[in-house]
């Protein structure tokens, strides 16, 4: 059976994306055909230990329902450096705990930190978060995405992000490039477009 997860960020036991990572609940349970009314993190937010600082909870579910949600805090990892991988073609429209086809491509990064990966020429997220580019003046990010994540979502709702094609031979002309996911925001790890490996 599959199973599907949510990294959701609590604190203070208030999880600020919660209606985003409820409504990618919802549209993973209608594309896969389940239940009419799919579960939401409400009791799993409610659940969270006392903790000080920010939690990770790891919250995974099936056409069953709810099967675990896992709370331990957060440690934000730093990397400074990227490399392009092909990932040909990649499929990970659905946030399933299934990341064998990501963790195949981060062990090609060589001696970069991290990996950026390209689909068809395209520049799509890295192996744990989207991106966007700064061109001096805007943040982009790409409009093809493996993930459509929760707070790139967030971003683009409150028009700090926009979308557009970004190829993989187009990277020069951004100055840096910043990633993000739910734990973390938009500003929070910037890397030089130099530091991007080929």
């Amino acid at each position: 059976m599959c199973r599907y997860v949510e990294t959701v960020r609590i604190y203070k036991h208030a999880a600020p994306l919660a209606a985003y990572h409820n409504a990618r609940i919802a549209r993973t349970w209608k594309t896969l055909g389940w239940a009419d009314h799919p579960i939401t993190i409400a009791r799993a937010v409610g659940n969270a230990p006392d903790n000080e600082g920010v939690l990770k909870m790891r919250f995974v579910y099936s056409e069953l329902g709810m099967e675990c949600a896992q709370y331990e805090p957060y440690q934000m990892r730093y990397p400074t450096s990227l490399k392009l991988v092909d990932g040909g073609d990649i499929d990970y429209s659905l946030k399933s705990t299934d990341r064998r086809v990501l963790e195949a491509l981060r062990l090609q990064r060589g001696e970069a930190d991290e990996v950026l990966i390209v689909k068809h020429g395209f520049i799509t997220d890295t192996s744990y978060t989207n991106v966007a580019f700064y061109d001096g003046s805007d943040w982009y990010t790409p409009d093809t995405p493996l993930l459509e994540g929760t707070r790139r979502q967030y971003l683009l709702d409150n028009g700090r992000i926009q979308t557009t094609s970004i190829r993989a031979d187009q990277l020069g002309k951004f100055a840096k490039i910043a990633l993000f996911n739910a734990m973390f925001d938009l500003g929070e790890l910037e890397i030089p477009i130099a530091a991007i490996k080929p």
